[in-house]
This record gives C-alpha cells, sequence and structure tokens, in this order.
C-alpha cells in the first residue's frame, strides 16, 4: 500500500473560508448565523472541517465548536447529528452556565439530551 501524506498546509477553499470568516463576524458581533458544509466522500469536507476548527480555535475571542456528523438517510434517529453536536459542549459546561445556555430551550433540549434532565431539574418542564 503506497505511503499517504496530508499536509499541514492547507491550499484552496478560499471562498469557503471566506464565507466561514463572515459567520465568525456575525456571531462575534452577537447575530446568530449557519454555515452548513456538505460534501460527498472524498472531496475533501473532512479536511476543509478540521481546517476550519483549527483557525477558529486560534482565534483570540472564545467560540464553541460543535461538530456532528449525519451517516445517511434511514441510519439515525430523528435529530441525531444535532444531538451528536450538541451533546459534548452541553454535558462539559458546568450546572450554572447549562442552565444560562438553555434558557427558554430548555424543555426541548431535555427531550433530547435526556440525561440533562437531572441538572436543570425543576427549571423546565416536562
Amino acid at each position: 500500500m503506497p505511503a499517504r501524506y496530508t499536509s499541514a498546509r492547507f491550499v484552496g477553499r478560499e471562498d469557503a473560508f471566506a464565507k466561514l470568516a463572515t459567520v465568525i463576524r456575525s456571531a462575534a458581533a452577537g447575530d446568530s448565523g449557519t454555515l452548513l458544509i456538505d460534501g460527498t466522500a472524498g472531496v475533501g469536507t473532512s479536511r476543509f472541517i478540521d481546517e476550519a476548527i483549527r483557525r477558529v480555535s486560534g482565534l483570540q475571542e472564545p467560540m464553541a465548536v460543535m461538530r456532528g456528523a449525519a451517516y445517511g438517510p434511514w441510519t439515525d434517529a430523528p435529530y441525531q447529528p444535532v444531538i451528536r453536536a450538541l451533546r459534548p459542549t452541553l454535558i462539559a459546561l458546568s450546572d450554572d452556565e447549562l442552565a444560562a445556555v438553555l434558557g427558554t430551550a430548555t424543555a426541548e433540549i431535555v427531550r433530547l439530551i435526556p440525561e440533562l434532565a437531572a441538572r436543570v431539574d425543576g427549571r423546565h418542564a416536562a
């Protein structure tokens, strides 16, 4: 099997990184934004996401990066890719931070991630 080499230097995709920068600037200003990234196997989507996470992690302003994945039609329960993205970040928060982050969406998030219920007990309607 031939050796594989992945360069530490990322080349190309400047249009996609420009879109990412726009979403990050909006988020830093307090506005919401979303950048959805998709691609078929082998086109470099995972490598782009890895590089985007590396760049965001190096920013002076702290930001949470959540990464989820869908495994194809009919292979996931409803909302499973969103749950895979949210769960690690939410579980890592202190109870006070969790309550503040969830806010009025507490009941809905607890339905998606039931293990959070004990941490926000009494703060949401079942």
